[in-house]
């Protein structure tokens, strides 16, 4: 959790840009793919869907 933190602290969090945090097919190093499927997948809480 640490690593997140040091790559994304709370001042770079609010300036992100659409493409620096949507998925997208082009770009596997947004905030949101790592969330779900990349390096901070683990995280808790885990933000991917799935059934219940």
């Amino acid at each position: 959790m640490k690593l997140f933190y040091t790559e994304y602290p709370s001042e770079k969090l609010k300036d992100l840009s659409l493409e620096d945090y949507a998925i997208s097919n082009q770009n596997r190093g947004t905030l949101c793919y790592k969330l779900e499927f990349g390096k901070y997948r683990e995280c808790e809480p885990g933000i991917v869907g799935g059934f219940i």
